[in-house]
């Protein structure tokens, strides 16, 4: 039962809303489609490390959790984002010094390969918000409150969507305005979710502390 709203939140985030937003992309036009897509292959290569960051993130938050240690558990987070952005900020450059070559592999038709060329650099810029989601997400789930971060993710990205939606009724989209939207959407689910965080580690620390002065004043008396 625990893993039902892991699943879902997989399922919302990689299925309904990432259709929504290809969706409504593609209706920008075939050449702008294709180039965000081809860009969207070189994002997920730079992310590819923080993947590795987020889980490891899951394994140590709950070790710190189950050991008391919650300092560690609060800075393991910042920790975490920091060395994510970092390596994200690094293999982000070097692909986009390099990004006549690296296109070059992953597509042969030179509309696209000018398309992808003229916005990598925003694709790439908006995708940083993406690190703080996934970063504050799995420490959520990772302290077991994954129906929180579900629900909460739930109500986001309808609210986006809906704007997003409007606008496109309206002919009022354009690349920016839906990743700008976008990395909106991950900025306000990463408050929230760390808000929840921090509120869950002041909790345990109260607790705890009140445990502990429960044991002297019976161990003085």
């Amino acid at each position: 039962m625990k893993s039902i709203p892991l699943m879902l939140q997989e399922v919302l985030e990689g299925s309904v809303f990432s259709v929504l937003i290809i969706t409504l992309i593609a209706r920008l036009g075939e050449n702008v489609i294709s180039s965000y897509s081809i860009s969207m292959r070189i994002v997920s290569l730079c992310l590819l490390p923080m993947y590795m960051y987020c889980n490891s993130l899951t394994v140590l938050v709950g070790e710190y959790q189950s050991k008391k240690e919650y300092l560690k558990m609060k800075i393991l987070p910042i920790t975490t984002i920091v060395t994510t952005i970092s390596v994200y900020v690094i293999i982000s450059v070097l692909s986009y010094i390099y990004k006549e070559n690296l296109i070059g592999t992953l597509t042969n038709i030179n509309s696209v390969q000018e398309g992808t060329i003229q916005m990598l650099k925003t694709v790439l810029l908006f995708s940083v918000f993406q690190i703080l989601f996934e970063n504050s997400k799995y420490v959520l789930q990772s302290i077991g409150k994954s129906k929180e971060a579900l629900k909460t993710t739930v109500v986001i990205n309808s609210l986006a969507s809906i704007i997003l939606i409007a606008l496109n009724i309206y002919n009022l989209l354009d690349l920016k305005i839906v990743l700008g939207i976008l990395a909106l959407n991950y900025l306000i689910l990463s408050v929230f979710f760390f808000r929840r965080v921090l509120k869950r580690s002041k909790e345990v620390f109260c607790f705890v502390a009140a445990e502990l002065t429960k044991n002297v004043n019976i161990l003085v008396v």
